[in-house]
């Protein structure tokens, strides 16, 4: 009898326990829907056009999934993007942290009339973590994609075997809101149009960047939310960037801004290898004059001594980027055009 009374007690409490644990479930898939919705109509009130079918909420028991199908955003007067399904995941014991997906094709219109009109992105696999404080606002973010291909026109077609992307927004202790984004960007086997890679080869190995992008960008058209951003002091500072582009290599520290006409603007200092390779290839390309470039091997790389692992010279120099000019110190190298 003992037994069996322990028995029933147990299955009393799994029971008890269970029909605890479902009715969270549904609450928290209420909660889930009526915060989706509200953030839709902030949206909406903003001159956002948010769309898609669903939510479709699902993974009972243990977790909430949310599944986003055919989404697309009009921002107001601006780009158009429509996207492959999203899935949002949360386990139920930690609903701060969210994994995401949305592998598939990407597609983003009208981003201007300009340098770059439109653009399709494609990934084999995109998955991304988002982390949230206590108080609901967004702690980190990270994504990584795999297989990427990106059709940007007019600028032709690019491709990274990987990309893993990582952002943590400063909030200001004054106001509250966001007044900065840290990040860090890491990319490999960057393939570019050759027309916009040269002299360089038309794949970099490696790209890897570490800093801070100070300012947020207003939810305006590309160009004005770039001239807002850089009008309320916007810049970014680069802790540490290094690049491997055949025949350069490259590590740099800095800050840069942009110029009235949307052009990158500051001073990087910078350590940079295999410059002699790439300035005989300018030679050759008829970007920069033999005189120009027995110049710079006089005046520059006289001074290099040390030699990296490929056994390249190694020179300490200031990149500087002035009035829409990349220079190699007092040297100019090449034109800088807007950045869109």
């Amino acid at each position: 009898m003992r037994t069996r009374s322990l028995v029933v007690g147990l299955l009393t409490a799994i029971a008890l326990v269970a029909g605890a644990g479902g009715g969270y479930w549904v609450w928290w898939a209420g909660q889930l829907e009526r915060g989706i919705a509200q953030w839709r109509e902030l949206q909406r009130l903003r001159g956002f056009e948010i769309i898609y079918d669903g939510p479709a909420i699902d993974g009972f028991p243990l977790a909430h999934e949310a599944r986003f199908d055919a989404p697309a955003i009009h921002w107001p007067d601006g780009p158009i993007w429509r996207g492959p399904a999203l899935s949002a995941r949360a386990a139920l014991w930690d609903p701060a942290t969210i994994a995401i997906s949305f592998a598939g094709r990407h597609v983003v219109e009208r981003l201007n009339a300009g340098r770059l009109g439109a653009m399709t992105l494609d990934s084999r696999e995109a998955d991304g973590l988002l982390r949230l404080r206590a108080d609901g606002r967004l702690e980190s973010a990270d994504a990584i994609l795999l297989g990427l291909d990106v059709l940007a026109e007019p600028l032709g077609r690019f491709a990274s075997e990987s990309l893993h992307v990582s952002l943590t927004p400063d909030y200001s202790p004054e106001t509250g809101f966001v007044a900065g984004h840290a990040f860090a960007v890491e990319t490999s086997e960057v393939q570019v149009p050759a027309a916009l890679a040269a002299p360089l080869d038309p794949t970099a190995k490696w790209i890897r960047a570490v800093g801070r992008l100070d300012g947020v960008l207003p939810q305006d058209v590309p160009l004005l939310a770039l001239a807002a951003w850089r009008d309320n002091g916007g810049a970014l500072t680069l802790e540490r960037v290094e690049v491997e582009w055949p025949p350069l290599g490259l590590s740099a520290n800095g800050r840069l801004t942009l110029d009235d006409q949307l052009r990158p603007q500051g001073q990087l200092a910078a350590r940079i290898a295999g410059l002699p390779e790439l300035l005989d290839r300018l030679v050759a390309s008829e970007l920069m004059t033999a005189q120009q470039v027995t110049n710079i091997k006089l005046g520059v790389l006289a001074f290099s001594g040390e030699r990296d692992d490929k056994g390249r010279p190694v020179l300490a120099v200031p990149l500087i980027l002035r009035a829409g000019v990349l220079s190699l110190g007092p040297f100019p190298l090449a034109r800088i055009s807007p950045v869109l």
